[in-house]
């Protein structure tokens, strides 16, 4: 696994790259003030609403910088570590911002901090030792009971959360990294809610990792290559330990991202239709309420032969080659296209048998999108239904502009 630093228009982009193929896009700079997701900002409320069980408070000081914001921000009540009922307008409460503003959408906010590392996940208003689905029993198993003497003694009111990459620590049989990623993490969490009560409105409690450190540090990469001849003067390269960096600079004036192909990659994620090496394609079409994905045979040989006089079960054999193909790009396009939400994929028709292992195989690539991501079901009209958890801004929106 590689990461890729280059410009893209007028600001600076991450490129997660597996085996030579685009696999994720990220933005790259750290905008000086600007708010951004994992942000710890002590806020004013605003209004207290029981009706809709939510107050507003406000992140930024001043009614013109807090309109570009778009406007105060929604904290359901369900967000809050304490008790609602305390609640009054212009009370200073800390949050957190788990979403940035969105079109006329707000910033989305939560008063359940937390503060998260390579391995573990430490907040308030968790409880107890709670360990990530992606990990096996027997490595989960091991972790959570690693963990459990440490809530007990030290964490007081704070809870943990186990994540994925703790698993290579199952493997080692060494739970210590974990132990004390999640005693500092523990440690800055008490520290930051003691100073919110010394500090004024509006302070920056807690100043998250740029996208850029998180990846390097979650996904822990083979080199991070900067592409200087493209790059804005806004990029700062003492963000990138100096064992991972390694520059690049074509002698004709080329980018990376032309001279490797990326490019090409690149701009398919921002088309409409997208071609399948057998011959078919699909056509993804986003809606406000869901994304539609549609899988055709188009060219394919394969599915070809389904049209003429052949066998019933070669016909299927020829559909399921071509769906099981399809099912692949679809989910490394989700996955590029940072598509979140309700997913409805039309395949081709298919017999029951066929149908129920394309489902096992939705399910497996469902487990290995680093997003949560959930394989419901197929519905009544035979379209899989598939389920994933927004995290950031979509490509469409990263890239272009309308």
């Amino acid at each position: 696994m590689k990461i890729l630093v280059s410009g893209w228009g007028e600001q600076n982009f991450g490129f997660l790259l597996e085996d030579g193929r685009l696999r994720e896009v990220f933005p790259a700079d750290r905008n000086g003030d600007a708010l951004c997701v994992g942000d710890i900002i002590l806020g004013r409320i605003t209004a207290v609403v029981p009706s809709l069980r939510a107050c507003f408070i406000s992140l930024i000081s001043g009614t013109e910088r807090e309109e570009k914001a778009g406007g105060p921000a929604f904290l359901p009540f369900s967000e809050l570590a304490g008790e609602p009922e305390k609640l009054r307008p212009q009370q200073l409460l800390p949050v957190q911002i788990s979403a940035l503003p969105m079109g006329t959408k707000p910033c989305r906010v939560t008063g359940k901090l937390s503060l998260d590392g390579r391995y573990c996940v430490a907040g308030l208003g968790y409880r107890g030792v709670s360990v990530s689905k992606k990990l096996s029993g027997a490595a989960a198993e091991f972790l959570k009971k690693s963990c459990e003497a440490w809530n007990a003694s030290e964490s007081g009111s704070i809870g943990l959360i186990i994540r994925t990459n703790a698993g290579e620590l199952a493997e080692q049989q060494n739970p210590e990294p974990l132990l004390e990623e999640s005693r500092e993490l523990s440690r800055r969490l008490s520290k930051i809610v003691e100073e919110s009560s010394v500090r004024t409105g509006f302070s920056v409690l807690y100043r998250a990792l740029g996208e850029l450190e998180r990846q390097i540090r979650d996904r822990n990469p083979a080199e991070v290559i900067v592409d200087i001849g493209s790059l804005g003067a806004s990029f700062d390269e003492s963000r990138i330990p100096d064992g991972l960096l390694r520059r690049y600079e074509d002698a004709n004036g080329g980018r990376y991202l032309t001279v490797m192909g990326l490019e090409r990659q690149l701009r398919g994620a921002l088309s409409r239709q997208v071609w399948l090496k057998s011959g078919a394609y699909l056509i993804f079409d986003r809606t406000e309420a869901l994304t539609v994905v549609d899988v055709n045979s188009g060219k394919s040989s394969a599915a070809g032969r389904c049209g003429r006089k052949s066998s019933r079960e070669a016909a299927e054999n020829a559909a399921f080659a071509v769906n099981c193909e399809a099912a692949e790009e679809i989910f490394r396009q989700l996955r590029l296209r940072n598509l979140s939400g309700m997913i409805l994929v039309d395949f081709i028709n298919m017999d029951e048998r066929h149908r129920e292992l394309l489902g096992e195989r939705l399910r497996e690539l469902c487990c290995r999108d680093p997003q949560k991501t959930v394989w419901v079901d197929f519905t009544a009209l035979g379209l899989a239904e598939i389920t994933r958890k927004k995290a950031g801004a979509p490509l469409e929106a990263l890239l272009t502009k309308p």
